[in-house]
């Protein structure tokens, strides 16, 4: 849940944070239809590109901590804007409320996935399309 990763992120990641002590409150599941529009509007105004840049970031979002905070989770953590933090992924389909389980993996040292499929770690699947 949003909670167990933003301590997770404040203990393991906080370096890569501006501000860490805003972690778990930006990463809430009712903090996120407040992204959600927040990114579509930078999609929409075609400013998404400015999210990625660090000196423009800054910039643009300097009186604003809570907001620079969660593009840093977006950034760095894969908390996008379909993220819920609940556990549950989004179901993009409209068949189901929610789609498969969430997870988001921390390594201190990490792998490539040819690495790991290498070392039989994990295995990839090809899929069958209905």
């Amino acid at each position: 849940n949003a909670e167990n990763l933003g301590q997770m992120a404040q203990t393991k990641m906080a370096s890569k944070f501006t501000h860490p002590d805003l972690i778990t409150e930006v990463l809430k599941p009712e903090r996120q239809a407040e992204y959600n529009a927040f990114y579509q509007r930078q999609v929409e105004s075609g400013l998404v590109g400015e999210l990625w840049d660090k000196q423009l970031r800054m910039k643009r979002f300097v009186h604003e901590p809570a907001v620079l905070t969660r593009i840093e989770s977006h950034l760095y953590m894969g908390a996008n804007e379909d993220y819920l933090g609940t556990g549950l992924t989004k179901d993009k389909t409209g068949q189901n409320q929610y789609g498969v389980i969430e997870f988001i993996l921390y390594d201190a040292k990490p792998q490539s996935i040819g690495e790991l499929e290498a070392t039989g770690a994990l295995k990839k699947y090809a899929l069958k399309e209905k």
